[in-house]
This record gives structure tokens, C-alpha cells and sequence, in this order.
């Protein structure tokens, strides 16, 4: 049985012959997106796969990809995704929590499952590479390229093997499983409901410019239904693109918007810089999300393009919070990180202590550990407002790290590295370097004298204790860690000026 959604309603409002998406050299138009995304659908459902299942994702963008995210909100599934591209993240504890009870996963990564041989030499080369666990708790279809060594898995079938009505359907179910952070033993999931990713991803495609003539590039899953939102050709590429690609690419399929997290940004800067260019001219828009974006970035982009800059504050559990061009948020002078005008249409509060609340459609349904949520979710960020009622950002109440657009709460990781054989305490910060515009991770350790560094480092990315790759160090530093009060609990504000002195090039990000 298949379901009407928004997603569906607006793609029946464009023109059959659009061009939704370009990938590879192949183009995918409105009409065919309805009809293999709807043909897939059914052939599913007649596999067995219903609303509310649980679906594990693990496939690369593209037009592949998009075809089966449709046809998946189709059947109204609950769909986690999970990159392929991360390296080794310990995803046994996720799938755990999850329970799938289907999988659809790169033949890449299946071929690295199901032949120990090819994936000894493969890991041996590229130590942590991620794969899929085995299990057979859930039914897989294979995704991707076709490899010759595999014979027992699903494929997916996009002609009309199987037919099936659409019904409508007012039920706003739960349709999009995001994992942000967690520990081993709880991982953190934020779910969306259908709508409101729709109205997530409907907020952001009102940051776009009205230009049919337009064109966008992304790596990011969720993003792939932007450009029917907005109208704009949508091109995809890898995360782990190069910059020297990227620009080349921008080139050849004169791409006019980009968006992503500062780092992405940066990286383009340091590449333009080396090699004494500009951005393409074909840029018109930039749009920086994810990540804080702070005034030193703003300045130095601006010196490689004079296309238009939106700087975008929001969060996995509410994608848009506010918005602000960045020649604005350049020419602020007063204190604190000024973030814009909140979003139309959301309600906000600011506790006592000057805690961000926020309330709108958009917002999540729930983690996915918990059965409910607040009405009013609390940012853990600190806010101000100016007299024209734009955001003004004070600091963080919650201890986290954001280093290029990657959330790092140092809580979940010290209690695990403090298991390993040698330590006696540990404490993680984060700490600002406007040099690459991004947050280094520091780890300190208080050690006993048979714990180096290399053996540390080794545990933390292979070993029991190994940790997500997005949280390891930048550096490492062997000390005592101060202390203060009663509880003899750690006293952050001297260790911060104690790392400094040692690493005077990061400051505090506020």
C-alpha cells in the first residue's frame, strides 16, 4: 500500500519534463521520478516492506538514491540513514537499537561483509574503513554498481513488476531517523516526522533565490529533495570530493549555489589561495550551515566572491532557526555572535538563564531512546536579543564541540576513555583556531608513565575503547588535570588557561 505525502503533491505540480537531478551524465526528470520511485514502491510492498518498518540506508547520493527515498516515503517507512563514507563509526550499537528489519546498503559494502579475504587486505590498507556488520536480523537489497562476487542479495527494481494505488493519508507518521551522538550503550537519534522534514526542508529552500535557470550541488542525503523544492538542478558529489575537483566541477556544470558547513568553505579558500584564483564566476550564492559561522570566515570569503552569503543557524532537531546575510553579520559590531531575524512563524523563549527555546512545525517528534518530547525544545545555546529582535549568541550551557559540522559532546567519550589501561583522568575541550575557521579538539590525559601518546591514539581508533572518528584529537596533551571546590570536580577555566599557554594560536569560542 502506498501513501500520498507533500513530497509527492508538490513533485505532481512541475512540469513532467523538468530535470530534478544530474549525476554521472544522467539526468532524471519529474515524470520519471514519479513513475520509478511509485514502480519501486510497489515492488517493495509486494517484498513485504509496510509502513512503519524500520529501513536502514547506507547508500551513496544520487539519482539512485533519491529514486528509493522517494518510494520509501511512498510506503511511509521509518528510514535511518548512515553514511558510507565515515570510516569505521561502531555502528553494531546503532543497528542494535534500531532493529531494521530491512537494509538497503552499497554493494561496496556488502562485497567487504561478505568476503573476509578482500576485506583483511582492504582494512589492512585503510585501517577503521567502514562496512556494514553481518547480520541476519534484517533483509538486505543491494545498491549501487553491480559486483560479480555477490548473488544473494535484493536488487532493486524500478519497472512495474507490481502495481499499487496511492491513498491519501493525513497521518503526520515518523518518517526520517538521523543519528547525531550517543553513547555505546544509548545512542542519540533525532526523528522527523513527514512533515516536518517537509517543512524542515521547505524552510531551507525559502533561503534560495527564485531562479529556475539556477543550479545546486550536494553530498548531503536529506538535501537531495531540495532541489524539486526550489526548482534548481540539483548535481551531486562525494564529501570526500578534493577542493581542486570541486572547483572544476563548479566550473564545468556552472553550478550557482552552494550549500554546506564552514569547513567545506574553508577548504575551498585554502585551495584558491594556493593556486591565486577566485571562486568561479558562476557562483551567485552561498549558503553556510551546520557549524557556527563566525565573522573571521565571512571576512576572508568575501575576498574570493562577491556572490551572496547566507549564514544559517539551526540544528538537527530544528534545521532553520534564524538566518542572516553575512555583509550584516560582517559590519556588527557589538558582543556575542549575531545569528539574524528568527524564523517566521517560530515561537521561541529565552529562559532566565539565558537558554534558547524554540517551538514550531518544524521541530523533531522525538530522540529516538525516548517515547516524548518538550514542547519547547531547549537549544542548550545562549541567547540575547538586539532591539531589532535579531539573535544574539552568548555561548554554549551544553558542553559540545563543533569541529567542521560535526556535533562533539566531550561527556560521551571521557567516561570511555578513562577505561583505558593507564589513565587516570581525562578531560576533552574544544578550542577555537581562526586560522582554519574550525574548533580543535583537545584531549587531556593525567597518565601514568606507560601510556604514549601513539598507544593512545591507537586504542582510541581501533581498540576496545576506540571512540567515533569525528571525536578524536587533534592533540593530545599528558598533565594533571586542576581541580576545585568540594567535589574536587574539573576546573575547566584553569585548564582552558593552562592548554593556551601551551597552544596560544586557539582562543575560547564564544
Amino acid at each position: 500500500m502506498l501513501y500520498q505525502s507533500p513530497f509527492l503533491q508538490l513533485l505532481q505540480q512541475l512540469p513532467p519534463a523538468y530535470v530534478v537531478c544530474i549525476h554521472n551524465n544522467k539526468t532524471l526528470t519529474v515524470a520519471e521520478l514519479i513513475e520509478q520511485s511509485k514502480n519501486l514502491a510497489a515492488n517493495l510492498s509486494a517484498k513485504g516492506i509496510k509502513k512503519g518498518d524500520h529501513v536502514l540506508l547506507a547508500c551513496d547520493v544520487g539519482i539512485e538514491f533519491l529514486i528509493l527515498f522517494m518510494a520509501l516515503i511512498h510506503l511511509r517507512t521509518k528510514t535511518a540513514l548512515v553514511d558510507p563514507h565515515m570510516g569505521n563509526q561502531r555502528y553494531a550499537s546503532k543497528l542494535q537499537q534500531f532493529q531494521p528489519k530491512w537494509a538497503f546498503i552499497d554493494s561496496r559494502l556488502l562485497l567487504l561483509q561478505e568476503h573476509p579475504v578482500i576485506r583483511f587486505i582492504y582494512r589492512r590498507k585503510k585501517p577503521g574503513a567502514f562496512y556494514i556488520p553481518y547480520s541476519n536480523s534484517y533483509t538486505i537489497f543491494a545498491t549501487g554498481m553491480w559486483l560479480p562476487l555477490m548473488q544473494k542479495h535484493h536488487r532493486l527494481k524500478f519497472t512495474a513488476n507490481a502495481s499499487a494505488d496511492i491513498i491519501p493519508s493525513k497521518e503526520d507518521d515518523e518518517l526520517l531517523v538521523v543519528y547525531t551522538s550517543g553513547t555505546l550503550a544509548e545512542p542519540k537519534a533525532v526523528v522527523h516526522t513527514m512533515n516536518s522534514l517537509y517543512e524542515s526542508l521547505k524552510a531551507v529552500a525559502a533561503l534560495f533565490d527564485e531562479n529556475k535557470q539556477a543550479s545546486m550541488v550536494t553530498h548531503l542525503p536529506q538535501f537531495a529533495l531540495i532541489g524539486m523544492m526550489t526548482g534548481y538542478k540539483t548535481f551531486f558529489w562525494k564529501e570526500t570530493t578534493p577542493p581542486d575537483q570541486r572547483i572544476e566541477f563548479i566550473k564545468q556544470h556552472q553550478i550557482t549555489t552552494l550549500f554546506g558547513p564552514p569547513a567545506e568553505y574553508r577548504d575551498l579558500m585554502s585551495y584558491c589561495k594556493k593556486t591565486n584564483q577566485l571562486f568561479p564566476e558562476s557562483l551567485s550564492h552561498l549558503i553556510l550551515g551546520s557549524a557556527p559561522v563566525l565573522k573571521s570566515l565571512l571576512i576572508e570569503l568575501r575576498q574570493f566572491s562577491k556572490a551572496k552569503i547566507t549564514c544559517l543557524y539551526g540544528m538537527t532537531e530544528h534545521l532553520v532557526v534564524s538566518s542572516i546575510d553575512a555583509d550584516e553579520k560582517i559590519k556588527y559590531a557589538g558582543k556575542g555572535d549575531i545569528l539574524g531575524l528568527p524564523l517566521k512563524g517560530m515561537q521561541y523563549k529565552i529562559t532566565d538563564d539565558g537558554e534558547l527555546l524554540i517551538q514550531s512545525p518544524l521541530l523533531f517528534k522525538r530522540y529516538f531512546h525516548l517515547q516524548e518530547a518538550d514542547e519547547f525544545h531547549a537549544t542548550g545555546d545562549l541567547v540575547a536579543t538586539d532591539p531589532m529582535g535579531r539573535l544574539i549568541m552568548k555561548g554554549r550551557k551544553k558542553n559540545m564541540i563543533i569541529r567542521a559540522n560535526k556535533n562533539i559532546y566531550p561527556g560521551l567519550y571521557e567516561t570511555t576513555i578513562a577505561q583505558i589501561k593507564g589513565v587516570k583522568d581525562v578531560c576533552m575541550i574544544g578550542l577555537y583556531d581562526e586560522g582554519i575557521h574550525d574548533e580543535h579538539v583537545i584531549l587531556v590525559v593525567d597518565a601514568d608513565n606507560t601510556l604514549t601518546e601513539k598507544a593512545l591514539l591507537q586504542e582510541l581508533k581501533n581498540g576496545k575503547h576506540a571512540i567515533d572518528s569525528d571525536a578524536l584529537p587533534d592533540h593530545i596533551i599528558f598533565q594533571s588535570i586542576p581541580k576545585s571546590g568540594r567535589q574536587q570536580k574539573t576546573d575547566q577555566q584553569t585548564l582552558l588557561e593552562q592548554i593556551k599557554q601551551q597552544l596560544p594560536s586557539l582562543t575560547t569560542l564564544s
